[in-house]
């Protein structure tokens, strides 16, 4: 496989968030985390979807902020600076 063939069929991710939406007021300028959730975590799909599950996610500290375990991957963010 060339290089360019592994790029084009790589999995992407996006995130995106407008200004207006509810998680980028709580967000404020904070490093954040977006996790993958693994195939066996639909539990903490739900609960992450409104419907609290018995069990809740279990969270431990990350590079840039806390992270779920067990899930699939896990990217690290924090805002961009001119300098960065």
């Amino acid at each position: 496989m060339t290089d360019r063939e592994s790029r084009s069929s790589s999995t992407l991710c996006q995130v995106t968030l407008t200004r207006k939406s509810k998680a980028c007021g709580y967000l404020g300028g904070a490093p954040f985390t977006v996790n993958i959730l693994a195939a066996d975590q639909a539990e903490t799909a739900l609960h992450f979807a409104g419907r609290p599950q018995p069990s809740p996610p279990v969270l431990v500290e990350g590079p840039t902020a806390p992270q779920l375990v067990g899930n699939a991957a896990t990217i690290s963010c924090r805002e961009r600076t001119p300098s960065s």
